[in-house]
């Protein structure tokens, strides 16, 4: 008689540790010790949805709120031209907010941004406007100097 032996394609060996059973209450038909099959913690998070308008024609351009944001993320959307961006509170280390920002299909000069989770800390300061930068010139080109007199040294 031969024995049957299952080869992986590639993939390592799936891991022994088995979940923890979450505390809700189950039917008696789980309680052989296998695998909770409620839902994940982040589908239980706080959603919030917004719509503001976009601040340019450039997606990475996010409208500014009371929090600091670090993009971690970007996704194509099935059914929009625009890609979704992902973005964490950066405000304090360790801050399990959330939010990611898309284009309105219906109206591409607004953003919808839905904000996952909720801030354990309070806002932080305000990020300062970005000043223009300056425009670069081109090696050679003619600089114009004004001077400003100190006075004639009259009173």
């Amino acid at each position: 008689m031969a024995k049957k032996i299952l080869v992986s394609a590639g993939k390592p060996p799936l891991s022994g540790h088995k979940r923890k059973p979450c505390a809700g209450a189950h039917s008696e038909a789980n309680t052989t010790g296998s695998r909770c099959h409620c839902s994940k913690r982040r589908k239980n998070r706080v959603k919030t949805t917004v719509r503001v308008p976009a601040v340019s024609a450039k997606i990475a351009d996010i409208p500014p709120d009371e929090y600091s944001w670090r993009k971690y993320g970007q996704k194509p959307i099935k059914g929009s031209p625009y890609p979704r961006g992902y973005y964490k509170c950066s405000t304090v280390r360790g801050c399990p907010a959330r939010k990611h920002v898309e284009r309105a299909l219906d109206d591409p000069a607004m953003l919808v941004v839905t904000y996952e989770g909720e801030h354990r800390h309070s806002p932080g300061p305000m990020p300062m406007p970005m000043a223009p930068s300056p425009v670069p010139m081109p090696m050679g080109a003619p600089v114009a100097v004004a001077s400003v007199s100190a006075g004639n040294g009259h009173v």
